[in-house]
């Protein structure tokens, strides 16, 4: 039983090289990891194999074909790496699954549900002492994160400007939406959804510390569900099985 799976969007050339996760070695992930108490101690990507057995981590990708680029990626793949994903979430029922990279979000759920009528979180989170960050995507934006080394947005047009405030807002914490999981004997009855910013060093709007503040909100929503004072009522269930 995992407590969180990470997902990112594909494997980029060096993780790919190396057969491990975040392995650019300007990538914040493991500090963010390390940082926000989710490991005892910092770890290096080649370590990544035994988070499931020593934290209840578990890591994964939206798309599996390697590339250079997220350019390069069909917008077909990531379709496909839809339903792929919710097999592993039906599979492994971890208690949350958090996207590294807020494009990588919005591609999985634009193809696994239909969108909340609020973009905001209509659920109530108790106690949490730390604000949430917003960020606003454009509608079809494909981003970048998982374990790969995605490239900073380009400079918006002024007519690319003009319709930033017609944009979704996606929270950089739990998302309205979640998979129950009705097997009677089940440990853990809802998987729910997490974003955090791409842990790329080359995403300037971010620094390690920002990004850091993200996963330890990570963990404090994931302390919030084990103790029972999150309330999910008001999620939408997304459908176990994509037709």
């Amino acid at each position: 039983m995992l407590d969180v799976l990470f997902c990112g969007i594909n494997p980029g050339q060096m993780s790919a090289t190396v057969g491990h996760h975040f392995a650019h070695p300007t990538n914040h992930f493991w500090r963010c990891l390390h940082g926000a108490g989710l490991t005892d101690r910092l770890l290096t990507a080649s370590e990544d194999g035994t988070l499931p057995e020593r934290f209840n981590l578990g890591m994964t990708n939206l798309v599996e074909r390697p590339s250079a680029e997220a350019a390069e990626l069909a917008s077909s793949e990531f379709t496909a790496g839809a339903p792929a994903l919710l097999r592993k979430i039906v599979e492994r029922r971890p208690r949350i699954v958090c996207f590294v990279g807020k494009a990588i979000w919005e591609s999985f759920i634009r193809a696994a549900a239909p969108p909340s009528k609020s973009p905001h979180p209509p659920f109530a989170v108790s106690g949490s002492g730390s604000e949430s960050t917003t960020a606003q995507i454009l509608p079809n934006g494909i981003g970048a994160g998982g374990s790969r080394t995605p490239r900073p947005s380009p400079k918006r047009s002024p007519s690319a400007k003009k319709s930033k405030s017609s944009a979704v807002s996606v929270v950089y914490d739990l998302q309205p939406y979640k998979v129950v999981h009705d097997t009677p004997d089940a440990v853990v009855r809802e998987t729910l959804f997490f974003v955090v910013v791409s842990t790329s060093g080359l995403v300037a709007g971010y620094q390690l510390p920002e990004k850091t503040k993200q996963f330890t909100l990570l963990k404090q929503r994931l302390d919030e569900l084990k103790n029972g004072s999150l309330d999910t009522s008001a999620m939408v269930a997304i459908p176990s099985v994509m037709s």
